[in-house]
């Protein structure tokens, strides 16, 4: 293995935004199957690329990575390659490195106007997410009206192209410019694993639409993942002032608390549709 190559993937792997540990040999002695500075990656399916010499040993590694990326960030630990410990004939020392690169946490933004865009600008100040920009529009879907998202997608009209399913670390912020639009994406959203699916609008739409969906057949415990109107109850109409309200939301969603709303949820709509 070449350490530029491997070192390469690491980077191509964090510019995906993709979930894996990697562990490499700091130090060894005695009877070990890699030199020091060998590396592996590993999966949370179990997946791997590169090695540290395969066996007992790697297996061993591989069960401490899983572990860490189901909760934790670094762990230096060393290994007696031994046939008490890992039923192996050779005698040996292993120092190993492990460090957990977890998905990190995403914001999809539906809607390059004038709230999505100020959403975007605000979000990147603070560095807490990957923004990704959905727009079917070629002039709001553009890298110059959104210089500061991290990915820009110009879609289809039924929002599909390019887009694919939100994880457990993804927050969804509905903007179109359509309320069809809206609609569709908020059906499509409310069955997903994301953190937080929030669309914008007035309470009239909001009655409307939740109740359009119920009688479309959408399980009405789903559409208590929809939050709309999205965003804190702070004041103001401006843009600005409508991002900065659906950005705190998003943040206390990511931080697992409680929202703090004094306004009426979808599950008012709910009951009544």
């Amino acid at each position: 293995m070449r350490q530029g190559d491997f070192f390469a993937r690491i980077a191509e792997l964090l510019g995906e935004g993709r979930s894996f540990a990697a562990a490499r040999l700091l130090a060894t002695e005695g009877s070990v199957p890699q030199e020091t500075g060998a590396g592996i990656l590993i999966f949370p399916d179990g997946a791997t690329e590169f090695t540290i010499g395969g066996g007992p040993f790697e297996a061993a590694v591989i069960k401490d990575a899983l572990g860490l990326l189901e909760g934790g960030t670094l762990l230096h630990k060393t290994y007696e390659i031994t046939r008490a410990s890992l039923g192996m004939y050779c005698c040996g020392r292993a120092e190993v490195l492990i460090e957990a690169f977890p998905q990190p946490w995403e914001l999809w933004v539906f809607g390059g106007g004038h709230v999505g865009q100020a959403l975007v600008d605000l979000a990147s100040r603070l560095g807490l997410f990957r923004i990704t920009l959905i727009d079917d529009r070629a002039e709001f879907a553009s890298r110059q009206r959104h210089p500061h998202a991290d990915r820009v997608v110009l879609t289809d009209r039924d929002y599909r192209e390019g887009v694919g399913v939100p994880g457990i670390t993804t927050c969804v912020v509905i903007v179109t410019r359509c309320h069809e639009t809206d609609r569709t994406l908020a059906a499509r959203f409310v069955g997903t694993p994301s953190r937080y699916v929030g669309m914008i609008g007035s309470e009239t739409k909001r009655r409307t639409i939740v109740r359009e969906l119920v009688d479309e057949g959408v399980p009405a415990s789903a559409l208590q993942k929809l939050e709309t109107p999205a965003g804190l109850p702070i004041g103001g109409k401006s843009p600005g002032e409508v991002a900065l309200s659906i950005l705190a939301r998003v943040v206390q969603a990511k931080n697992s608390a409680s929202p703090d709303r004094h306004f009426d949820t979808v599950a008012g709509a709910v009951e009544e549709a």
